[in-house]
C-alpha cells in the first residue's frame, strides 16, 4: 500500500510539472516564421522598387513643368510667341499624353518594365534637351508634343508596376510615397530654376538653352538606375 501511494504521489507531481511547462504549437511557430519572412521580402521590395520609381517620376514631372519656369525667364520673347501660342504649347503636351497611356501599358507588358521605362526616360530627357534648341513656335510645339508622348508611359507604367508587386492592403502606403515625388518636384523646381536664372548668359549660353539642358541631362544617365536593377514583374 505504501509503495502504491508513493507511485501515485510521484505521478501526480510529474503531471503537475508537465502542466506547468509551456506548450509549443508548431503551427504558431510556422506562422511566426512566415510573417517574419514576408516582412523581410517586403522590405527588400521597398528598397528595390519604390525609390527607383519615385526618382523616375520626379524627373519626369520636373521636365513637364520646366516650361513654366522658362516662361518667367523670357521664353515668350526668345521664341516670339504671341497671343495664345504659349497656352497652345502647354496644352499640346496632354494630347499624346492621354492618347498613348493605354498603348504604353500594353507595350510595358510586351517588353520588360526595366527596358520600357528606361527607354521612355531616356527619350523624354533627350526631348527636354531639344526644347532648349528651339528657335520658333513650331519647334516648341513639336518638342512638347513628343515630350507628352514619351512621358505618357511613366505614371501608368509605375502605378501598374506597384500594383503588381504589392497586395491591396500593402500598396496604399507605397502609392503615397510615389505621389509625394510630385510634391518634391513642385517644391524644388522653382528653386532650381532660380539658381539657373542667376547663371543666365554664363559662357554665352542663354537661360532657354541652359535651363532645358540642366533639366533634361540628368534623365539620360538616370535611366540606367531603372535598367541595371532589372526591375521586372513579380
Amino acid at each position: 500500500m505504501g509503495s502504491e501511494t508513493g507511485h501515485q504521489k510521484a505521478a501526480s507531481v510529474d503531471s503537475s510539472v508537465d502542466a506547468e511547462k509551456p506548450t509549443i504549437h508548431h503551427g504558431s511557430l510556422n506562422g511566426l516564421t512566415t510573417q517574419i519572412s514576408e516582412r523581410q521580402i517586403l522590405r527588400k521590395i521597398d528598397l528595390r522598387v519604390v525609390p527607383v520609381l519615385c526618382i523616375l517620376y520626379l524627373l519626369a514631372f520636373l521636365d513637364r513643368v520646366n516650361i513654366a519656369n522658362a516662361a518667367l525667364f523670357g521664353l515668350k520673347d526668345d521664341l516670339h510667341l504671341r497671343g495664345d501660342q504659349y497656352n497652345t504649347a502647354l496644352v499640346i503636351f496632354f494630347v499624346p499624353y492621354v492618347i498613348c497611356e493605354i498603348p504604353s501599358n500594353a507595350l510595358l507588358k510586351r517588353f520588360k518594365p526595366h527596358v520600357w521605362l528606361s527607354g521612355c526616360m531616356f527619350m523624354f530627357g533627350l526631348v527636354t534637351c531639344l526644347q532648349g534648341l528651339t528657335q520658333n513656335y513650331s519647334g516648341i510645339l513639336a518638342t512638347r508634343f513628343f515630350l507628352g508622348a514619351f512621358e505618357s508611359g511613366m505614371f501608368p507604367g509605375c502605378f501598374y508596376l506597384l500594383a503588381m508587386w504589392y497586395r491591396r492592403e500593402e500598396a496604399q502606403k507605397r502609392y503615397s510615397f510615389f505621389f509625394s515625388s510630385t510634391t518634391l518636384a513642385g517644391a524644388f523646381g522653382g528653386l532650381l530654376a532660380s539658381a539657373i536664372g542667376k547663371m543666365d548668359g554664363m559662357r554665352g549660353i542663354p537661360w532657354l538653352e541652359m535651363g532645358f539642358h540642366l533639366g533634361g541631362d540628368p534623365d539620360m544617365p538616370c535611366c540606367y538606375s531603372v535598367l541595371f536593377p532589372d526591375i521586372r514583374f513579380p
